[in-house]
């Protein structure tokens, strides 16, 4: 498992460096981050969800408040 946070970590990385997605929003779930809270944080992500259900209402949110 730590094997995949790592490259979770260096994927989101890379976006982050990338201009043309400057403004990407991250949400990342899963068993790993539900048992360490926080976790998604320290990868770099904007947020966390429980389920598919919660990122579209993250997603949403984000979408109406850059609207």
């Amino acid at each position: 498992m730590s094997f995949n946070l790592s490259n979770t970590s260096k994927l989101i990385e890379a976006i982050r460096e990338d201009p043309a997605l400057s403004s990407t929003k991250i949400v990342l779930g899963g068993l790993a981050l539900s048992t360490a809270p926080g976790l998604w944080r320290e990868l770099g992500a904007d947020g966390f969800a429980r389920d598919g259900n919660e990122a579209i209402e993250i997603a949403n949110e984000w979408w109406m408040r850059a609207s």
